[in-house]
């Protein structure tokens, strides 16, 4: 694309100039790589049903398990979780993190949105006694983070979290979490940071051909991009830092951090042993020892009342 030239809707997407992201980048690079692979497959005249969106919305939607002879039965009741009458006293909901975290939901992917309404439909339901979030996600939007967080946080009921890979925002987001269980040991925790992805040719096209016109006593709206504009990166970057703060003082609240917990800290990615040696998870084990944790601690919960 010419410098001075846009020709789609696609190369102004790549211009773009996206919100706070907090991310493991590689795993965030990957992402894209498949989603532009999707783009380039319906351009060459595949069907949405050929790309697999639909099974990837129904691997995200609830299930409830029940405890029969100390072994998990799925309640194959696509109503479970919203209807108490068809829910075995004693279930567990299962609940899935998984993709590029956004606030909102789309047609190929489940938002937090969606996902904070199936935690709240299980706190609602009598018997439902905790819930086991089974996490694959690298992060992304820094409020998809909070807004998940505070849902966890506020929950009456146990909730475990069993991560295959947990990063950045999805950190955030479980670290209140009565316990989180790495999957195996080959799973990895972390990236605990904030970061913003500009495309340097925004600034020179926005200028070129876009005149924003501010009312006089605006002069602090949209400060931080119209410096940008300038060319002057700082106020950004000091955006940056007061939510990456916030970021680290609520992972640190959550979770008892030790061995270097300024590095734990940094944006490092840790295996599974390390990050339990760090203090971001607490175990390892398969779904089965995570059911079993969650089941302890509905009880513990259920002893302190």
């Amino acid at each position: 694309m010419a410098d001075n030239q846009v020709t789609s809707n696609r190369d102004i997407d790549a211009l773009i100039m996206h919100g706070e992201f907090e991310i493991e980048l590689n795993w965030g690079l990957q992402q894209i790589a498949s989603y532009l692979q999707e783009l380039d497959l319906l351009e060459k005249g595949a069907k949405f049903k050929d790309l697999g969106i639909g099974k990837r919305r129904e691997e995200c939607r609830p299930k409830v398990y029940s405890i029969v002879n100390g072994q998990p039965a799925i309640v194959n009741e696509p109503e479970v979780l919203r209807n108490s009458r068809i829910t075995p006293a004693g279930s567990f909901a299962m609940l899935r993190l998984q993709g590029v975290m956004r606030s909102s939901s789309g047609a190929s992917h489940q938002g937090v949105d969606e996902l904070s309404d199936n935690f709240f439909a299980a706190y609602q339901n009598e018997n439902i006694a905790g819930v086991l979030l089974e996490v694959n996600s690298g992060g992304g939007e820094s409020l998809a983070g909070s807004r998940l967080q505070s849902v966890i946080a506020e929950s009456p009921k146990a909730v475990v979290v069993w991560a295959h890979f947990s990063a950045s925002a999805a950190v955030r987001a479980t670290a209140p979490a009565d316990e989180i269980i790495a999957s195996t040991e080959g799973a990895d925790i972390g990236s605990i940071g904030t970061l913003i992805s500009v495309d340097r040719r925004f600034a020179q096209w926005y200028n070129n051909y876009v005149e924003d016109i501010y009312a006089d006593k605006s002069t602090n709206k949209n400060k931080e991009f119209r410096e940008f504009l300038r060319g002057n990166l700082d106020p950004l970057k000091a955006n940056l830092n007061r939510s990456n703060e916030q970021f680290l003082a609520e992972v640190s609240r959550y979770r008892q951090l030790k061995h270097d917990p300024e590095h734990t800290l940094s944006g490092a990615m840790f295996p599974a042993k390390e990050a339990r040696r760090r203090g971001l998870i607490d175990g390892i084990g398969s779904f089965t020892y995570a059911l079993s944790r969650l089941e302890a601690n509905a009880k513990r919960r259920k002893k302190a009342m």
